[in-house]
């Protein structure tokens, strides 16, 4: 789903949001317990992308089942913004997402995999002109239900998100 409106012409032009087909990388959206902890989720997505401090910018957040399929909120960031090409720059923040405020563990990305996948995220937020926590907001406005997962990736070679509910 493109999500385009009167208020998204910057959208139109620089980023639009996707709603994915599937759960991506956020998790099996048919699984129970997933459904169960998203119904209950007291910080959303949108709330922890707002949180996050400059210079900090959010790359990518997403509600998954962790250690004993107890939910997680996690959020990878840059650190020093999207300009820095520093790959000891990108960390990942957790949280519970059914508890009451967001205070998130931070803890370095280590793995190849988290790496390669947070610097792609980087250099697409670089070349966009609205946060994360703004398309989430306007992905809400207009598509019912819960955000789990929003990620900027490529669409016709250019940047754009996607979101999914």
């Amino acid at each position: 789903m493109i999500i385009m409106g009167r208020s998204l012409v910057v959208i139109a032009l620089t980023l639009f949001c996707a709603q994915s087909a599937g759960a991506q990388n956020a998790g099996d959206t048919t699984n129970p317990k997933l459904i169960d902890a998203l119904s209950k989720t007291r910080v959303t997505i949108a709330a922890a992308l707002w949180a996050v401090k400059a210079p900090a910018v959010p790359l990518s957040a997403k509600v998954e089942l962790g250690d004993r399929d107890q939910p997680v909120l996690s959020v990878y960031t840059a650190n020093r913004g999207v300009a820095s090409s520093d790959r000891r720059d990108l960390s990942e923040l957790k949280e519970d997402p059914l508890a009451d405020t967001w205070s998130p563990v931070s803890d370095r990305l280590r793995t190849s995999a988290d790496i390669a996948e947070a610097q792609a995220e980087r250099r697409l937020i670089a070349k966009t002109k609205m946060s994360l926590a703004q398309i989430a907001k306007l992905a809400k406005a207009d598509q019912p239900g819960i955000v789990f997962s929003i990620a900027p990736e490529t669409n016709a070679g250019k940047p754009s998100s996607s979101c999914s509910f």
